[in-house]
Parts: structure tokens; C-alpha cells; sequence
């Protein structure tokens, strides 16, 4: 924690000297915010790469693109072409190595605490881990990744909130006596994963704007918990996984 507050802290100093430069005139031919901006994201993508966060370097060289395109003659991919570039790279990578590790992952914790949950947080790599036995579920990501499992006695509502990123839900731990659970999904430029028990059903109430919601291993007729979608995404993918 001391070294990110200390890198940030780098950061923002930059930023401060950079408008004193700005305003003095020695920068001629480059705005002040192309500058500004261009430290931020040059930040966040070192800081991506050094925690390996797929997310975090593909989103912060898509901005750094907008942010040059004049200079480097690619409108024609700004904004949006790269972004959704970023966002499809991004679940990729999730897709190809997430699943692997949190499975890794998984198998740890259960053999290390006799198969029950832990609450509490982790890192671990380019994964949060978080462990929560709540009626009402918080999960908020921003640039990064996490997975949650949620081991709740009496679940009400699970709120799912994330830009720049990818979630992992699992709530194949979770009862819910009321036979009744709000997913509230809210994602921008992101992956989100749903793992639920094969006799849960969903009921989609989303509104989805490029980006789509899939549902896969869905077997079991029981139906004995509905799953109730709602909430908006953007640019973002949703998947139901039935274990």
C-alpha cells in the first residue's frame, strides 16, 4: 500500500510541476491536457504491467491512442473502434486465463480452510479475492478484476458495479430461503461472470447496449431460486455459468 500511495503521489507531483511548465510556455506545440493525460495513462499502464493486469494495459494505451491520435494519424480508430478493441482484449485474456486461476485459486482456499470460506480480501496477482457471507452484496471494480464468493445464510440482492474491468461472482455457496435474488449489474467497458447453482433460473431484465448476456450449462428443470437480472451494460459482456 505505501508504494502505490508513494507512486501516485510521483504522479500527481508531476502533474503539479507540469502546470507550472505549461503555464510558463516552455511546452510549445502540446496542450497542457494532452500532457496531463498522457501521465496518467503512461501511470496506469506501468502500473498495469507491473501487476500484470490485462485490463488496466489494454484500456490505458486505447486512451493514450485517443489522446495522439492527431499526432499519429489513427482518427479513423478513435474513439470507439479502440476502445471496443480494449474491451474485447480485455474479456479475452479473461476468458483464456481467468477461469484457470480463479479455479486455482478456488481448490487453495478450500484445501487450506477445510473446504469452508474465509471472508477477507487478497491479492493475488491480477485477481482480488473477497469473501462475503452479507444478505446484500456490494461489488464494485475499476480498472482491475476481482472475484467474490458469496457464502450468505439468507441472500436478498447482489449489486455488481464495473468499469474498465472484469468480475467473477460465484454464488453456488449461497442460499436464499425468499427463493428470490436481485442482481443489480451495472458495467462499462467490462466482463462480468455469474456462477449460480444448475436449479437457479434467470430472469433477464437488463438493458444491454453492445454487449450481449449468455448463458451456458444450464441442465437441471428445478427452478428453485429465480435470479433476477436487472440494470444496464455498455460495450460490456455477461455470462451465466450454471455449476
Amino acid at each position: 500500500m505505501k508504494k502505490r500511495s508513494i507512486f501516485w503521489g510521483l504522479v500527481f507531483v508531476l502533474l503539479g510541476v507540469l502546470i507550472i511548465v505549461s503555464g510558463m510556455g516552455f511546452v510549445k506545440g502540446i496542450g497542457f491536457w494532452t500532457i496531463a493525460f498522457s501521465v496518467v495513462f503512461g501511470a496506469t499502464l506501468l502500473n498495469g504491467v507491473y501487476k500484470l493486469e490485462m485490463t488496466q494495459i489494454l484500456f490505458s494505451i486505447a486512451f493514450l491512442c485517443i489522446v495522439w491520435d492527431d499526432v499519429l494519424g489513427i482518427q479513423a480508430i478513435t474513439p470507439w473502434p479502440v476502445l471496443f478493441a480494449a474491451l474485447l482484449g480485455s474479456i479475452g485474456f479473461s476468458l483464456i486465463f481467468g477461469k484457470r486461476k480463479r479455479k486455482k485459486y478456488k481448490e487453495h482456499y478450500f484445501k487450506s480452510h477445510g473446504g469452508v470460506h474465509i471472508h477477507g480480501n487478497q491479492n493475488a496477482g491480477e485477481n482480488t479475492i473477497e469473501h462475503d457471507y452479507g444478505e446484500e452484496i456490494q461489488c464494485e471494480v475499476k480498472f482491475g478484476s476481482i472475484v467474490k464468493y458469496v457464502n450468505s445464510e439468507n441472500l436478498r440482492s447482489v449489486d455488481i458495479s464495473v468499469s474498465f474491468g472484469s468480475a467473477a461472482v460465484y454464488l453456488d455457496n449461497a442460499k436464499v430461503p425468499s427463493g428470490e435474488v436481485i442482481v443489480n449489474i451495472g458495467a462499462s467497458f467490462a466482463g462480468v461472470e455469474l456462477f449460480i447453482p444448475k436449479d437457479w433460473y434467470v430472469t433477464n431484465n437488463m438493458q444491454t447496449g453492445f454487449g450481449g448476456i449468455d448463458e451456458k450449462n444450464r441442465r437441471s428443470g428445478a427452478n428453485l431460486v429465480n435470479v433476477v437480472l436487472i440494470g444496464s451494460t455498455n460495450f460490456s459482456g455477461i455470462e451465466i455459468v450454471y455449476v
